[in-house]
């Protein structure tokens, strides 16, 4: 008798040791899925601010290539901005070449010294295009590039604008995307 109670008391302790092995594998996994979910977690939140950060630079440089525009138009049509003769048939294209916006010689300009939370101001290229069949009529292609906090967020905006027997007519054109130098050289060919 002795011996089965010794033998029920020690399947009684085998239990236990076996239920606390098992209570701790399962408190092991229950913490390893909640830092699982931690870190997902954060991973989206970090995705998150990065994607708001992206968004309002690209908006920041939508509203400052917008505000350029009217500055850049203002400069025109006061006779203080200075623009580049395009003299072939096809549409002024010198906007997409590398050289018209940075390096030595290029033709834009800037149209403040500074923007307010913004990498650079607008900058502001116009290419007159010489129409030989109407020579009362002058055509001006506007190419504004407005900048966000980073100088990789940048947003373009482009517009015809008219000038004939003193009065001036703007349309729009917006530029999906900055130029490359290959779209420079395929334009230039055609």
């Amino acid at each position: 008798m002795k011996r089965a109670f010794l033998l029920r008391q020690q399947r009684a302790v085998d239990r236990r040791d076996k239920q606390a092995g098992m209570a701790l594998i399962s408190v092991l996994l229950l913490i390893a899925l909640l830092q699982l979910l931690a870190t997902a977690t954060a991973d989206r939140l970090v995705l998150t601010l990065r994607t708001t950060k992206n968004m309002r630079d690209r908006v920041q440089a939508v509203h400052a290539a917008d505000a350029g525009w009217v500055l850049c138009i203002k400069k025109l049509e006061q006779g203080s901005a200075p623009y580049r003769v395009w003299t072939e048939q096809a549409e002024p294209a010198y906007w997409r070449a590398p050289n018209a916006f940075e390096g030595n010689g290029h033709a834009a300009f800037n149209l403040t010294a500074s923007w307010p939370h913004a990498a650079r101001p607008p900058q502001c290229l116009i290419e007159q295009w010489v129409m030989a069949e109407q020579p009362d009529l002058f055509v001006y292609l506007i190419t504004v590039r407005g900048f966000g906090s980073s100088l990789n967020a940048q947003a373009w905006v482009q517009s015809i604008s008219l000038l004939k027997h003193a009065v001036w007519r703007h349309t729009w054109r917006a530029v999906a995307e900055r130029p490359s130098a290959t779209q420079f050289q395929l334009t230039k060919r055609s």
